[in-house]
């Protein structure tokens, strides 16, 4: 009787045990991408062309100005930000360190960042790789879309060599989305306007 029941727990603690597997295979924690990705062509178009629109401006408007501007305690040390008829409509920063590269551009409107591009450069041996993310915004600055293409690089690629992939809809949450945007842009938004308010540029 002793030898069954002994028995009997060595079975159920195996199924228990067996079970674990599908309790850890559970689905990340936020908002998964087939809820939260809007891919609305005609406003992702629209967005699009702004980006153009700007990048002419900046580029080639002679009313357009563009300013370096240096930080004691952001981020990072400096950022490119042009204005357009006053507004600010671009910001542009970079983010460097042993094990990695940042590359960062902000598009504005009316005060509102309608497209962010990132870039990310991961130098380490073990993780070498590349990755580039077009994030999309509504009015509100609510994040609507993304798209993304990544690339684990050999010892003889350069960051370049990302740009042979193909772009495709960002596959994870909104959640981690947003990690990416908030890692800089918030902090660096503040210093900005402060050291615009400041100076008077």
């Amino acid at each position: 009787m002793i030898v069954l029941a002994f028995l009997l727990f060595l079975v159920q603690s195996c199924q228990e045990e067996g079970a674990a597997p599908d309790r850890k295979q559970e689905a990340p924690a936020g908002t998964p991408a087939e809820v939260w990705l809007h891919q609305d062509t005609l406003v992702l178009q629209h967005i699009d062309s702004l980006v153009g629109v700007t990048k002419a401006r900046v580029y080639q408007d002679h009313t357009a100005r563009t300013e370096t501007l240096y930080f004691e305690d952001a981020p990072v040390d400096s950022a490119n930000v042009s204005f357009f008829n006053g507004e600010m409509v671009h910001v542009g920063y970079r983010y460097f360190d042993p094990a990695r590269e940042i590359w960062n551009d902000c598009f504005l409107k009316d005060g509102k960042m309608y497209f962010m591009r990132h870039r990310e450069w991961n130098k380490r041996p073990e993780a070498h790789s590349a990755r580039e993310i077009f994030f999309y915004f509504d009015d509100q600055e609510s994040l609507q879309y993304a798209r993304e293409r990544y690339k684990v690089l050999g010892p003889q690629n350069i960051p370049a060599d990302l740009l042979w992939e193909p772009m495709v809809d960002y596959p994870r949450t909104l959640e981690d989305a947003m990690t990416y945007v908030n890692h800089f842009w918030p902090k660096m938004r503040a210093h900005i306007q402060q050291k615009v308010k400041e100076t008077g540029k």
